[in-house]
């Protein structure tokens, strides 16, 4: 049985993160390619639309479906329950936000915002069809079916992006991007998916998903507010342009956070869920979890803060060459986010959702004080940026004593399983950015730097037999 499972979860990381890598392969192109051919600031205006979509997509369709996979016996007829929630309210966030346009446009004082707000919204209800589907994958851990669905949409929906940019349609191209990539991933899924709704649903079944449900989707509410306010008081006290540098920043070690984060989740919360009554077991694969999600985040997000001002030139051009303190930034934010993700996961599959959405609230309030100081000192955009990472030690701090707690994880085990990686990877990060200026060529350069921080990494790995490597290997020479 363990055999069994140990090889289920494997194979599901593998395929998940083969899923997440080549369709943000593919997006990272199309990314670069749009970028050179758009200017900046139509980013800015796409980044404050996104805010608005983004909060939306979260009432409607982040708690339902992964209620169902948190249930250890879900039924057929939990997924019908799940599915009806979900069309309800996102036709319902999409009329809001569709009244709600025009004045979203006044506030920012960008007119072309009504029309583009009313189009992009349209991806709320079509979420509402894949995020269910989604949860039936995810609980049969049939992730190949991801890959593909993913694949075609990123392929799909970035010639779709580029056909428009080289026709002149300017912003419209990103707005056609991002709607045809939820469009065709819900119908490629929905096409190779065997789950379909029937649409009988019962008032019971209903209460009990949206009773869970309605907690995640508060916990994310509270987790993605920080980033919702954050993001519309930059809009407003500074330029698209700005804003458009601080999205490029993210975007890219979003991309990395994304695949890795994603990857775990989507596998570890069933997984966890199926083992919510033995503590000790639960615990032993959060520590495994734990030790490979940080042995591939960390030199990852501290490789791109070595390599951030040439990746930027090599890829974008001079042009975005200031995104390059905020690819820095985040590299720091997004570097302890799998100890952040799973022990998130592990406390919802143990059912302490509450201490989860507390977890959250605190991270905001803190979060929150920081950029009102920011703000009241008039600084910078740099500055506000900064602001984030106290979050990050407020979260990483929490989720600490909730593992502590909860699962009986001990600190010290904590910060063995999270430190070994992290400074093999800060050694890596010092040693390539000595060598990150060495030719005339941001390209050359780049190179260079990939091909030092890899052999230094995996070779001190090796040499001191850090545990996950070990793991890995096993697992691998195993199959």
């Amino acid at each position: 049985m363990k055999n069994s499972l140990a090889s289920k979860v494997l194979d599901g990381l593998i395929w998940s993160f083969f899923e997440r890598f080549s369709s943000q392969v593919v997006s990272v192109i199309v990314a670069i390619v749009l970028a050179r051919l758009l200017e900046p600031r139509y980013y800015g205006v796409i980044a404050m639309v996104t805010v608005f979509i983004t909060l939306g997509d979260i009432l409607a369709n982040s708690g339902f479906g992964r209620a169902v996979v948190q249930k250890k016996n879900a039924s057929k007829e939990d997924y019908d329950n799940a599915f009806f929630l979900s069309i309800l309210i996102s036709s319902t966030v999409y009329v809001i936000l569709f009244i709600s346009a025009p004045y979203i446009a006044e506030f920012y004082g960008i007119e072309e915002l009504s029309m583009i707000v009313r189009v992009m919204a349209l991806r709320v209800p079509i979420s509402s069809f894949y995020s269910i589907q989604q949860a039936y994958i995810q609980k049969a851990m049939l992730f190949r079916n991801f890959f593909l669905a993913s694949l075609s949409a990123a392929i799909g929906s970035g010639v779709i992006g580029i056909t428009l940019a080289l026709l002149g349609y300017g912003i419209w191209a990103l707005v056609a991007q991002a709607l045809s990539n939820s469009i065709l991933s819900t119908l490629v899924l929905f096409y190779i998916s065997k789950w379909r709704p029937s649409w009988k649903v019962r008032r019971e079944g209903l209460r009990d998903i949206f009773s869970f449900g309605s907690k995640l989707i508060e916990s994310e509410i509270i987790a993605n507010a920080m980033t919702t306010i954050r993001t519309m008081i930059m809009a407003k006290m500074y330029t698209p342009s700005d804003l458009a540098y601080y999205d490029q920043g993210q975007r890219y070690t979003g991309i990395v956070v994304g695949n890795l984060s994603t990857a775990i989740n989507r596998v570890m919360l069933p997984v966890y869920s199926s083992m919510q009554d033995d503590i000790t077991l639960l615990r032993d694969k959060v520590r495994t979890s734990i030790r490979v999600g940080i042995f591939f985040m960390a030199p990852m997000m501290l490789g791109l803060f070595a390599v951030a001002d040439n990746l930027i030139v090599t890829l974008l051009t001079e042009k975005w060459i200031m995104a390059t303190p905020y690819l820095q930034i985040f590299s720091l934010y997004y570097l302890t986010r799998p100890f952040e993700s799973i022990a998130n996961q592990a406390l919802i599959a143990r059912g302490h959702v509450k201490s989860s959405f507390y977890v959250m609230v605190l991270i905001n309030v803190i979060s929150f004080v920081s950029m009102m100081i920011v703000m009241i000192l008039s600084l910078d955009v740099l500055a506000f940026a900064k602001s984030i990472l106290i979050g990050t030690i407020v979260s990483v701090l929490s989720f600490s004593y909730c593992m502590k707690r909860y699962l009986r994880y001990k600190f010290l085990d904590q910060l063995k399983d999270i430190g070994s990686s992290i400074m093999i990877a800060a050694v890596m990060s010092s040693v390539t950015s000595l060598v990150g200026h060495v030719f005339v060529s941001s390209l050359l350069n780049l190179v260079v730097q990939v091909v030092v921080g890899i052999i230094i990494y995996i070779g001190i790995a090796f040499c001191f037999k850090l545990s996950a490597m070990t793991y890995l290997v096993k697992k691998l020479k195993s199959r």
